[in-house]
């Protein structure tokens, strides 16, 4: 899916890397280029242990989700799903209320019961849409050791905490 494989090379977070993730050229809003991004990428794979093109062998998906923002012009990378909360509560995008979020495409939601740790924020999915019905469509690095869709409850079901959204937006 888009990955030119290159022995030797470093990914974006300077871990080994299979290659540069290749995306097609973007064009509309913030919002549209993350998730013009992210689904570029679905089906990708991790090789190795957590091996991926977004960052370093480690667990990777808040790796992806700040590279789908990278690609639309935020400065923004980090290899812990946490900073996103402190990054929101910096840039005045944070919304921790769930029931009343109105996420919105390039968003991305937090996974766990909170920042303060790997054992507390435990995973991120960058927001492809609300379905309206109390669940939003993610595309997710690192689920299934892959990039994936996956339909998640903002309320109940997997315990998310907070959604984000990149300044400028």
């Amino acid at each position: 899916m888009g990955i030119t494989r290159e022995i030797g090379s470093t990914g974006p977070g300077g871990g080994p890397s299979g290659g540069n993730p290749t995306v097609p050229p973007l064009s509309g809003s913030v919002r549209d280029k993350i998730i013009q991004a992210a689904r570029s990428q679905l089906g990708q794979e991790e090789w190795g242990n957590n091996c991926n093109p977004y960052g370093r062998c480690e667990a990777w998906c808040a790796h992806f989700a700040s590279w789908t923002w990278q690609q639309a012009g935020i400065d923004y990378h980090t290899a812990f799903s946490g900073d996103f909360y402190y990054y929101g509560r910096d840039h005045g995008t944070l919304r921790t209320d769930l029931r009343n979020a109105a996420p919105k495409p390039g968003d991305v939601i937090l996974f766990g019961t909170g920042p303060s740790s790997t054992s507390t924020s435990v995973h991120v999915g960058v927001i492809e849409q609300d379905n309206g019905d109390g669940t939003v469509t993610t595309i997710e690095g690192n689920h299934n050791d892959r990039v994936e869709r996956v339909t998640r409850r903002l309320v109940g079901g997997s315990p998310a905490y907070a959604i984000v959204s990149a300044a400028g937006s």
